[in-house]
């Protein structure tokens, strides 16, 4: 498996009001060797439920800008040391919140990422 990874890690976002690991937007990356994850936001739900916010400042935060940085600097050293080998490039992308996460990653966390591939981000998430 080692042969074919490109040294590349593709971060999907998730999209939406997130509460679901989305498996389609990984396939991406898979097809061109990328390492790939992705994440449900730091909750569940279902649709754009938001119930689980109320009264809930950490997870409003780890929705708004932090779950991304957290599980991007965790993903990363799983992938370096399950290969053995140091990343060479590092995108994120996806679209909606996805695509304000990568916006988001940009401002906050620019040293996360080496590019953003920021698709109809909803940069008004108030």
């Amino acid at each position: 498996m080692d042969q074919v990874w490109n040294q590349r890690f593709l971060f999907n976002a998730c999209m939406g009001f997130c509460g679901e690991v989305s498996s389609y937007p990984t396939m991406a990356g898979v097809i061109r060797n990328n390492a790939t994850m992705s994440h449900d936001g730091g909750h569940t739900a279902a649709g754009f439920d938001s119930l689980w916010a109320k009264n809930n400042v950490p997870l409003r935060e780890g929705f708004a800008y932090r779950s991304n940085h957290v599980v991007a600097v965790a993903a990363k050293a799983v992938i370096e040391r399950f290969y053995s080998k140091q990343l060479t490039y590092s995108f994120i992308s996806s679209c909606s919140k996805g695509g304000h996460a990568g916006i988001v990653a940009a401002k906050r966390y620019s040293n996360d990422f080496d590019g953003v591939i920021a698709r109809g981000p909803t940069t008004h998430y108030t």
